[in-house]
């Protein structure tokens, strides 16, 4: 055993400098979440889920508020009541008061009915005066432990290890501890857990098109050089038709065919003049708007980067792919950010579309059509198009030649106004085409943008539904991991269980990491340092481990070791105002060892874009308690406590 006034001066190691790179809150998930209108029935329920995850302090409020409220009619709820009041507690840790509330319930009604909650009430009141009197076997009261059905034996022996001494104690740890081995890898734990820090997708959304930008006054003037267009035509016809020129009416009504033909293709044409001009600008690298280095745009800008990288179509050759979809990559991210600019919305929601529209640009790429309108229809155009052109100058040559031929100088004149007015009145619908043209398709262009991403949302959606493990589930694997960590704590101590009169985690986030809670449930961590106390005969064993919540991989970082009457005081802060919750151990030498636990509270506007009742937004004081419980700091002080209080003789009468 190590000296005390060994260099002690911050055991917190890594999580001292904690700091969570990403973070999220699931708003749509109801499962330690109350609502305005809920019964006592919910919130026992609730108080049930919380003792499932690990979190008994909230699981005895909850409960106890039920019953309270008149939910208190079945041996099950004083089941789950006993369960949480003695979680991770040895028997002398219990208050007077504790005591005062274990010997009313053995007067209780519910103690008494003939089901198997009643009888694990009573198995475990047996189990806990075995354990207080001095001198009793707790076997047989085990035994019994092991008897009752498998709805209530589980919870018993998660909840109450500590209880379970002897021999037989000793097998069923033995037995827990395989389970466990099998248990932490059980249902597709490597596929899921990175699931539960992915945050519920934004819905779909696409940019809304703009109006046609057409004043009334633009289809007057239009209206009013059609109509003066006209006149010139008319006194044409009328000189051709007055001297009886066939060539002549001939040339006009091929010409004013040719005319219409190549009105109707014009538009087209300059539309998709108009496309391929905007394409080719995509081309030239465009200079990023700048934006702040914290915010919602910034961090879109670093998804955009990440998924750019990705999804590049050769990984060997990213700088050009970068370089030359730099216009398209801009203005796409433009448009994300317009559209998804508001508090509610983070920009890690946006990462299933960020990734679904940089892989269409890869496909793109890849196929040659990146900087092709989707539209491009002008090599059908073309052939129509000319041949109205050549229409119209061979009509007009027949038509102008006739009215020279026969003298007709005013027709010829008429002629001349003719094309001048036309121009006019072509120039001004062609504006207005265009206008309506871009319009349309900037709506049509929303739509199938709305649609793809619809569908794709609704995928994702879906994956994250049959994916996504529940809180309950990741604490389950939680509790898992920390048996294996025991057992190795043991095996590397060189103890038996039976050695080890009590024991506590630790839980703390380990840099970096990224962390996730289901609304008012306790943060949950892609890595882990947790830290075992071992409270012998001797002394206190510390050993932390790093535990990798994703695969389930076990580091072992460094131990200490300190005798009982070392440790002169302890010292707890409470977590308030975005600090982190923390406690201090004071040694009789005067140097201190400090434990941060949870990383601040901050920035809970990380709540997802699908609440569906603003009512039960995540609680920032039921966040904190819920992970405060969870990350074991209330058992640890109670244990450090009442070795700082009796030294020695704490551990004597706790081995009594």
């Amino acid at each position: 055993m190590s000296d005390p006034q060994t260099n002690v001066s911050n055991l917190a190691g890594d999580s001292a400098i904690v700091g969570a790179q990403a973070q999220v809150i699931h708003g749509d998930v109801y499962t330690y979440a109350v609502r305005p209108s809920a019964t006592a029935k919910d919130r026992y329920e609730v108080g049930v889920n919380y003792l499932s995850s690990g979190v008994p302090s909230l699981a005895l409020s909850s409960i106890e508020r039920a019953i309270a409220e008149g939910h208190d009619d079945t041996s099950e709820v004083r089941f789950h009541w006993l369960l949480a009041l003695l979680a991770d507690r040895t028997s002398r840790q219990l208050s007077s008061e504790d005591v005062s509330r274990l010997d009313r319930l053995t007067r209780h009604p519910a103690v008494y009915h003939s089901d198997a909650w009643a009888d694990g009430i009573r198995a475990v009141l047996q189990l806990l005066t075995a354990v207080r009197s001095p001198g009793t076997d707790p076997t047989p009261f085990i035994e019994a432990l092991e008897d009752l059905q498998p709805a209530q034996k589980e919870p018993v022996f998660q909840h109450l290890t500590v209880f379970l001494k002897g021999p037989r104690g000793n097998q069923i740890w033995q037995r827990d501890i395989q389970a466990a081995e099998g248990g932490r890898y059980a249902k597709g734990r490597h596929e899921r857990v990175k699931y539960f820090f992915r945050p519920s997708p934004a819905k779909a959304r696409a940019r809304h098109p703009v109006p046609a930008m057409v004043s009334s006054w633009d289809y007057v003037k239009a209206f009013v050089a059609s109509a003066v267009s006209m006149l010139p035509l008319l006194g044409i016809g009328a000189e051709l038709v007055s001297h009886a020129n066939i060539t002549g009416v001939i040339g006009c009504l091929v010409g004013c065919g040719g005319a219409y033909l190549a009105a109707v293709n014009w538009v087209d044409f300059r539309w998709q003049a108009r496309r391929r001009t905007e394409f080719r600008r995509l081309r030239v690298p465009t200079q990023r708007t700048a934006t702040p280095a914290r915010g919602f745009a910034a961090r879109v800008d670093h998804q955009f980067d990440y998924y750019f990288w990705k999804h590049a179509p050769d990984r060997r050759d990213v700088s050009s792919w970068r370089t030359t979809t730099e216009g398209i990559r801009n203005q796409l991210r433009d448009e994300i950010v317009e559209i998804y600019r508001e508090e509610r919305v983070k920009a890690d929601q946006l990462n299933w579309l960020i990734s679904y529209e940089i892989r269409q640009i890869a496909r793109r790429w890849t196929e040659g059509t990146l900087f092709t309108p989707p539209d491009d229809t002008s090599h059908v155009r073309r052939v129509p198009l000319w041949t109205g052109i050549f229409a119209v100058v061979i009509g007009g040559a027949v038509t102008a030649g006739s009215l020279l031929g026969a003298g007709m100088v005013g027709g010829f004149i008429l002629l001349l106004l003719l094309v001048c007015t036309g121009s006019c009145a072509a120039h001004r619908w062609t504006r207005i085409a265009l206008a309506h043209r871009q319009a349309a398709s900037d709506e049509a262009e929303s739509k199938r943008k709305l649609a793809e991403r619809t569908a794709v949302y609704e995928e994702w959606r879906e994956k994250l539904r049959f994916l996504k493990p529940s809180d309950l589930l990741m604490a389950e694997w939680l509790e898992c991991d920390k048996k294996v960590i025991l057992k190795r704590a043991l095996n590397y101590s060189s103890l038996s269980r039976t050695d080890v009169i009590s024991y506590a985690f630790l839980e703390t986030p380990c840099s970096p990491y990224e962390r996730a809670s289901v609304r008012n449930g306790p943060w949950r961590y892609t890595r882990y340092k947790i830290i075992v106390f071992l409270l012998t005969a001797d002394g206190i064993r510390q050993i932390s481990y790093e535990l990798s919540t994703g695969n389930g991989e076990i580091q072992q970082r460094d131990d200490r070791s300190y005798r009982y009457d070392a440790i002169a005081s302890v010292e707890a802060s409470v977590a308030k105002d975005g600090s982190r919750q923390e406690f201090k151990v004071h040694l009789v030498d005067g140097k201190t060892i400090p434990f941060q636990v949870a990383a601040a509270l901050t920035d809970l506007n990380a709540q997802d874009g699908n609440i569906e009742d603003p009512h039960t937004a995540t609680d920032v004081e039921a966040l904190s308690s819920a992970t405060e419980d969870a990350t074991g700091m209330q058992n640890t002080l109670r244990i450090l406590r009442g070795v700082a209080a009796d030294g020695k003789g704490w551990i004597a009468r706790e081995t009594r």
